[in-house]
């Protein structure tokens, strides 16, 4: 558990304390030549109180001018790994009261916006409003919205104090937690459902709903789960599983439990369901291509040329294919295979999420040795910078009016979480 002290809250707090104990109440004479040496005490003092905190908490986490806008008081209860509210309101109170005394205006309700110095021409681009918070966790972190436009997020085991998936809804400065999700889990390929692979000889697949974390389902599954899909509107369960040292299958499970057929598979699976449910495709180009199989007795099918000849994937949560071919990403219709879109593009560009209409998306390139993640209306051509660094995941609101995504920094286990309004008017 952490709590998070910016600098500038103790340089203000600093202040205050200095020009109210040792300054207000004395003649102005002679200032200048004291103050230094009282700069240096209250640092101390300051620096002392910070290591009584940390040390009753399990680490104290001090967001640096390179990292992103740190959380203002307001926003601490935002951070679902603060366990003790008394000790932070306290803190709170503190610095409140030093404010106070030096006539200090607060500082705003969410960061100023978005670090756009990494990217090229970014000085020309104007940030959105950015509200954010940070996790502590090693594994992913995942984010969709929900119909109502509130973020679920996926925070998964293990390396971190708080697995679980947490609600952030529009208009507020607090998470929710819904549940506790102790194994490994991750979103479906359609983005409906969460997954949780328990791991063992057999495994276990567990299916909550992202809105409520109400458990859909719980199955046991033959041998050791690698790769699980779900999909909900046929109620099957697809899992590529370990079942000796060389010997890698496909299974196929309803809701029940109830095992429907089996197939072989390569050894390298990045697999998922088509946006129809009719058949499941490994995507992986490792061992002899993609391949396909018919739901649900997993029979073999041959994919359309126009998938199988360039790399491409499904766009998860939508009815639409990726394509990456000849230096342009090219969004295609499911299953009949015309061309939407395409634009040219770097080979590094990622497709994240789009819209249902195939018409707006989120994007994610590396330029110039820094990562960045664009806004893009395909049908204009029209591209706003959203944010820079190590991206991990991104969504889009069902309105189109909001972005959100998880950006690392470095190596290190804080994990930002980040929304913002995106270029779309208002409706």
């Amino acid at each position: 558990m952490r709590f998070n002290i910016s600098c500038a809250s103790v340089a203000r707090a600093e202040h205050s304390l200095l020009s109210h104990f040792f300054f207000d109440h004395r003649p102005r004479f002679g200032q200048r030549h004291v103050r230094p040496l009282l700069l240096r005490i209250t640092r101390i003092a300051l620096i002392a109180v910070i290591a009584v905190v940390g040390a009753t908490s399990a680490s104290l986490a001090v967001a640096q001018a390179s990292q992103p806008e740190p959380l203002t008081p307001a926003q601490w209860s935002d951070d679902p790994t603060i366990v003790d509210p008394e000790l932070m309101s306290a803190i709170k109170a503190f610095i409140a009261a030093s404010r106070a005394e030096a006539d200090e205006p607060p500082p705003p309700a969410a960061d100023p916006g978005v670090d756009l110095s990494m990217l090229s021409g970014g000085s020309t681009l104007k940030s959105a409003p950015l509200q954010s918070f940070f996790i502590d966790a090693r594994e992913l972190v995942d984010v969709e919205f929900a119909p109502d436009g509130a973020l679920s997020i996926l925070v998964s085991a293990p390396g971190t104090a708080a697995p679980g998936l947490y609600r952030w809804p529009v208009g507020s400065a607090a998470l929710t937690k819904l549940c506790d999700i102790a194994a490994p889990s991750f979103f479906s390929f359609d983005r409906k459902v969460v997954i949780e692979r328990v791991r063992g000889t057999p495994s276990r697949v567990r299916v909550f709903s992202p809105h409520d974390c109400r458990l859909i389902t719980d199955v046991e599954v033959e041998g050791r789960a690698l790769d699980v899909d779900a999909d909900l509107r046929g109620q099957h369960i697809a899992v590529a599983t370990r079942l000796s040292e060389k010997q890698i299958a496909l299974q196929l499970y309803d809701l029940r439990g109830t095992q429907l057929a089996t197939a072989p598979i390569g050894r390298n699976v990045e697999m998922g369901f088509s946006p129809d449910g009719r058949m499941i495709v490994n995507f992986d180009l490792s061992d002899a291509g993609a391949r396909a199989w018919s739901v649900p007795k997993l029979a073999d099918v041959t994919l359309p040329r126009w998938l199988s000849a360039a790399e491409a994937t499904f766009v998860p949560g939508s009815n639409f294919v990726k394509r990456y071919d000849a230096g342009k990403l090219s969004i295609t219709r499911w299953p009949m295979g015309t061309t939407l879109h395409s634009i040219k593009t770097s080979r590094s560009l990622r497709l994240r999420q789009l819209s249902h209409d195939g018409s707006i998306g989120i994007v994610h390139e590396y330029l110039r040795g820094a990562d960045r993640l664009d806004w893009i209306n395909f049908a204009t051509g029209q591209r706003s910078a959203l944010a820079a660094g190590s991206i991990d995941n991104a969504a889009l609101s069902p309105d189109l009016q909001w972005a959100a995504w998880t950006l690392r920094k470095g190596a290190t286990r804080q994990v930002w979480v980040q929304r913002a309004r995106t270029p779309v008017p208002a409706h």
